[in-house]
């Protein structure tokens, strides 16, 4: 830009050039998009342009004074430079307030980062940790599964054995107990048919006896 076309603008039309120059002629194009690591990289540079953005803005006032005020007798455009730089100055100081807010915000938001990424590696720690003991467990859960059912087996197969057993000794208990019963009545019936024999044998006796008797008595006599 020319000196003529420098003296040609307004002062505020200067200002507003002045500062789109110590910003960088950032448009709308260069605005933080949304990767968070293009935004914080461009947001750091502004701290690395500190010094740089006071000094421009320094000479930019002075220049505003050589430029804007050609005449000293004219105080209209000696109020307006001044108003100008005042105005100037203000937002020279509110530039550097609003970067010291964003440096300390940026340094905030990395500590925070920092702490989040640290917070998130022992999350995936204990993630694989717990992971690991699941697998672990369930490793354990089926190896015992298998056994209980091998035991189940097992007991189920001693247990029908046993129930066979106890059948077979039942069947052979009752087999035996009929037996018994029977050898019982065959010996039962024999003692009552002894008794029986006895008695008639007792009472044949009783007659010989009796018979006896009586011969004998008959003979005595005669």
């Amino acid at each position: 830009m020319a000196l003529s076309t420098w003296q040609a603008l307004s002062p505020l039309q200067w200002a507003r050039w002045g500062w789109g120059t110590l910003l960088g002629g950032a448009g709308d194009g260069d605005s933080p998009g949304s990767d968070p690591a293009l935004g914080l990289l461009r947001s750091l540079s502004w701290g690395s342009r500190h010094d740089n953005m006071i000094s421009a803005t320094d000479d930019l006032i002075y220049s505003m004074c050589v430029c804007v005020c050609p005449s000293e007798d004219d105080q209209k455009e000696k109020s307006l430079s001044h108003h100008t730089i005042q105005q100037l100055i203000m937002e020279k100081d509110q530039a550097l307030s609003d970067l010291n807010s964003v440096e300390k915000s940026l340094a905030d938001l990395f500590r925070r980062y920092e702490k989040m990424k640290d917070v998130l590696e022992g999350f995936r720690k204990n993630e694989e940790v717990l992971k690991k003991c699941a697998q672990e467990y369930l490793s354990r859960v089926r190896k015992e599964e298998q056994r209980y059912q091998a035991l189940k087996i097992h007991a189920e197969e001693k247990l029908d054995r046993a129930n066979a057993d106890i059948a077979h000794v039942r069947a052979k208990a009752m087999q035996e107990q009929a037996a018994h019963q029977a050898s019982l009545r065959k010996e039962q019936m024999k003692v009552d048919s002894l008794e029986r024999t006895l008695e008639q044998k007792n009472k044949e006796i009783e007659e010989l006896t009796k018979i006896c008797d009586e011969l004998i008595a008959k003979m005595g006599k005669s």
